[in-house]
């Protein structure tokens, strides 16, 4: 739908920025097209929304969804091993961006490595990091793998943690 307004709108001959709702947000940037009370009110719903969902404000936004579109295309791959892989939740738990089928995804072509990259990741990895399985989740470039989960990682950060909380 979000694909079908943007072609719609270049077509029509009328650029991004009128419909983009960063105007609301900043609107002496977007030349006051926007009143200022329409303005606060969005930045309210969009600060109250925070406290519910995280970047709640990148659900919405068409932006995200036409940076989210070369992902096809992209060298870059978020994979997990489906074999290695315990179910735990905690990627799904770590994504700032709520991508569910990073953990709930287990059957590919060739059944052990699944390509679990959507158009909402933003190659954080946060849900790598958080992964307290060896080689369960990676990153691959070209194919080749540059970042995994390792179950060492994770608990050197799980101590630190606890040795924080207790100074």
């Amino acid at each position: 739908m979000l694909l079908a307004l943007f072609l719609g709108v270049g077509l029509v001959g009328d650029s991004f920025c009128d419909f983009c709702p960063a105007i609301t947000l900043s609107p002496a940037l977007a030349g006051f097209k926007v009143s200022i009370y329409f303005s606060g009110f969005v930045m309210v719903a969009v600060l109250v929304s925070g406290f519910f969902k995280r970047r709640c404000f990148c659900a919405v936004c068409p932006m995200g969804y036409l940076l989210g579109l070369p992902h096809r295309l992209s060298l870059a791959r978020l994979k997990k091993d489906a074999v290695a892989c315990t179910e735990c939740g905690a990627c799904y738990e770590a994504c700032p961006m709520g991508i569910r089928s990073v953990f709930t995804l287990r059957e590919g072509k060739n059944e052990r490595t699944i390509d679990v990259t959507t158009a909402d990741c933003i190659f954080c990895g946060e849900c790598i990091r958080r992964c307290p399985e060896d080689g369960a989740l990676f990153m691959s470039l070209a194919g080749i793998r540059v970042y995994q989960a390792s179950r060492m990682q994770f608990m050197r950060e799980y101590a630190n943690r606890k040795q924080g909380e207790r100074e």
